[in-house]
């Protein structure tokens, strides 16, 4: 309980700093997070998008006009 008060205090005070100032803050944190991360998420990402075109190849999926996506797209998020 102690954590979640101290949490809503540093949030505060951060919400009150410049957007320039919490663009900086937001940019310093986000540098400090491990690139190790970012490659891990190019290699998993990597590995399915070889993994769907070998599916294509093979036959397993088929593919989609660009156009039909987009209207699928509009009519199950924005209508």
């Amino acid at each position: 309980m102690k954590f979640m008060i101290l949490e809503k205090n540093i949030e505060a005070e951060l919400l009150s700093l410049s957007a320039s100032d919490r663009a900086y803050l937001a940019e310093k944190l986000l540098s400090s997070l491990d690139n190790n991360d970012q490659e891990t998420f190019d290699e998993v990402w990597a590995t399915e998008c070889e993994d769907r075109i070998k599916a294509y190849d093979d036959g397993l999926i088929k593919s989609s006009n660009a156009s039909d996506v987009f209207s699928r797209i509009e009519a199950r998020f924005f209508k």
